[in-house]
């Protein structure tokens, strides 16, 4: 029997169990108090699994009928095989019982019964799951709702539930999805998620792909709980106003005071995707968050994207206690609003040297972009798919162990001059072979002055060198922007290959106005060569960093410490101390060392749980 009419078949069983119910399940609320949850599991259910690769069931309830009460489970596994694994026999307490069951993490699906004296097994629910939790926000290239049905099809029959008479991958039994649409109650659902398709929860693509990709190679069961909107920025569409942190049907399409008009009239985002957590039960078990937003430059230019970005993940780490890890997706460049792109990219870029166990992937050159001018800041369905393989190779090895190569873009750090000869040092090997024409990669880099002429551009290991005919140059930025390409009124060439690529042909983050360093002497920037690079630290906490006269550290440790210094000592590549001094404990503490000469440095300082080295460039003043 085809998929779809599985599941009419059990949401049928669903619906005559809630008649025939004779147990009152007891409740409970959390958060602000408007979110109920039942003691009990419900249908299609995953329940997080803790370190011990567990999660635990619990059952309260009241019934009036006899003095006993028996609870037991059934455990099936991926090929089929059926076993009890709990059975007990409960009295009851002035018709009053409670137990808890624990369940194993894995492809197993569990049912739940209860059996009261003399009467027949009561399903409670089926279908339920152990696994880990994900959730997923940010613009429209995350919901992804402008797939035609034959993409969305397409997807679903890959990675989803399928679709009427179609074939489905058997790992889709093992992914979930929770709500759909506003989260009033009667939307509080679990279920199936599938691509932009009726009849089961949606799920933008690449997160489809990503969700059964996670399922297929670890054999864990995966929830994700998207709360992307389409057109939204941060501080407008995102944020809540202060104290109103779950969803309010009355304010949610309500302007707050001040903000603009947007294209999606909906404010507060941030409240349905946190309800819909708490709804789940899950809010203390996040294993990551994955945000992409900012196509088409939307966000706050009043205080800087990173400013917006870490109010935002401020309210995830108040709400989310426990969560691991965040990924964001660069914005991938653009043939529109270049100033809006270029910033938003480079501050993007800058995430990771700010906010602690930040991961960064780079959307560009991953192709496939739509073919019309109003479409193409989207992908077609191949787009999406690359982009998913991406993220799984990502998280498989930053969350699963998995060794997988170079699963991280390659990042900038530093441009230096010497004549007419400019290089570029990336933090990895740049592959030659993946990577695209050379010549075109030089068309996308760009200076303070303008495009300017380069030529003779090659790549050894991780450096692009190259040759300027104009050398009064201070600043370069890469992608991020596509320069103009258009040669007639209606064409435009949104899949340019113009990029660098590493051994697993991830594309090189975009920067923006990084400081060409001048020098007579290349000794310290050959210490930035490949394979003594200094790589991006995973939890860097400098910023800016390359930095003119001061940088901040980033001490989240320090937010409820008073009166304490952090010793700071910064030393030249021989390991020569050049700059000491005491700071005071803030979760954002400020050095200055204007007086520095331009050049590479480690920086040394001590946490409260740890010492720490990190690399750091010092610019001249005004470069």
């Amino acid at each position: 029997m085809r998929f779809l009419f599985f599941l009419i078949f059990y949401n049928c069983v669903a619906a005559l169990h809630s008649q025939q119910d004779l147990v009152s399940w007891r409740t409970f609320t959390v958060g602000d108090g408007s979110i109920e949850r039942k003691m009990r599991p419900d249908f299609d259910q995953l329940y997080p699994r803790g370190d011990n690769n567990k999660g635990v069931v619990h059952f309260e309830g009241d019934c009036s009928s006899g003095s006993t009460i028996r609870i037991f489970a059934k455990q099936q596994s991926f090929g089929g095989d059926v076993q009890e694994i709990f059975n007990q026999m409960i009295p009851l307490d002035k018709g009053h019982f409670v137990t808890s069951v624990e369940i194993s993490a894995g492809l197993f699906e569990y049912s739940f019964y209860y059996q009261l004296e003399g009467a027949a097994p009561v399903l409670i629910a089926d279908h339920v799951l152990c696994g880990d939790v994900y959730l997923a926000s940010g613009q429209s290239n995350v919901d992804t709702w402008d797939l035609s049905r034959e993409e969305c099809e397409d997807l679903n029959i890959k990675y989803g539930p399928g679709y009427v008479f179609a074939p489905y991958s058997q790992y889709s039994r093992y992914c979930r999805g929770f709500g759909t649409g506003l989260p009033f109650p009667r939307n509080l659902k679990w279920g199936l998620p599938g691509v932009a398709y009726s009849g089961f929860i949606h799920l933008g693509a690449w997160l489809k792909v990503l969700q059964h990709e996670i399922v297929e190679k670890e054999n864990v069961p995966v929830l994700i709980i998207m709360g992307a909107e389409g057109s939204t920025n941060i501080s407008h569409n995102h944020m809540p106003e202060e104290g109103e942190y779950f969803f309010d049907s009355l304010t949610f399409f309500k302007r707050p005071p001040g903000v603009p008009a947007s294209a999606t009239p909906a404010y507060r985002l941030f409240t349905r995707l946190n309800t819909l957590t708490y709804a789940a039960g899950v809010e203390k078990n996040i294993r990551g968050i994955l945000w992409m937003q900012g196509d088409a430059g939307h966000y706050d230019i009043s205080n800087g994207y990173v400013h917006e970005f870490r109010k935002m993940h401020a309210l995830w780490k108040k709400f989310f206690p426990g969560f691991k890890r965040t990924y964001v997706v660069q914005v991938h460049s653009w043939i529109e609003n270049e100033n809006g792109m270029r910033n938003i990219s480079e501050e993007q870029r800058q995430l990771e040297d700010s906010i602690e166990n930040l991961v960064l992937m780079s959307a560009n050159g991953i192709g496939y972009h739509r073919l019309t001018r109003q479409g193409a800041i989207h992908f077609r369905s191949q787009g999406y798919i690359r982009l998913g393989e991406q993220m799984r190779d990502l998280i498989l090895e930053e969350e699963y162990g998995r060794e997988r190569g170079e699963v991280r873009p390659p990042s900038v750090v530093a441009s230096a001059r010497s004549g007419n000869t400019v290089r570029i040092y990336f933090d990895q090997l740049i592959n030659t072979d993946l990577s695209d024409s050379i010549k075109n990669v030089l068309e996308m880099i760009k200076f303070d002055t303008g495009y300017n002429i380069k030529s003779n551009g090659t790549i050894v290991k991780n450096k692009l060198f190259f040759a300027v005919e104009d050398t009064n140059i201070t600043m370069v930025s890469y992608a991020g922007f596509l320069p103009d390409k258009l040669t007639e009124p209606d064409y435009f060439e949104p899949d340019f290959p113009c990029y660098l690529r590493n051994r697993n042909g991830i594309g090189a983050l975009s920067f923006h106005k990084i400081p060409v360093l001048r020098y007579d002497t290349n000794a310290y920037y050959e210490k930035l060569s490949f394979p003594s690079a200094p790589h991006r630290f995973d939890d860097s906490r400098v910023f800016p960093n390359p930095f003119e006269e001061s940088f901040d550290i980033y001490l989240p440790e320090a937010e409820n410490v008073v009166n304490t210094s952090v010793k700071v000592i910064i030393t030249d590549l021989s390991g020569r101390t050049v700059f000491e001094t005491n700071i005071r404990a803030n979760p954002t503490a400020r050095v200055h060392a204007a007086g520095l000469p331009a050049g590479v440095y480690y920086l040394y300082y001590k946490t409260f749980k740890q010492s720490r080295r990190e690399v750091i460039i010092k610019t001249a003043a005004g470069n």
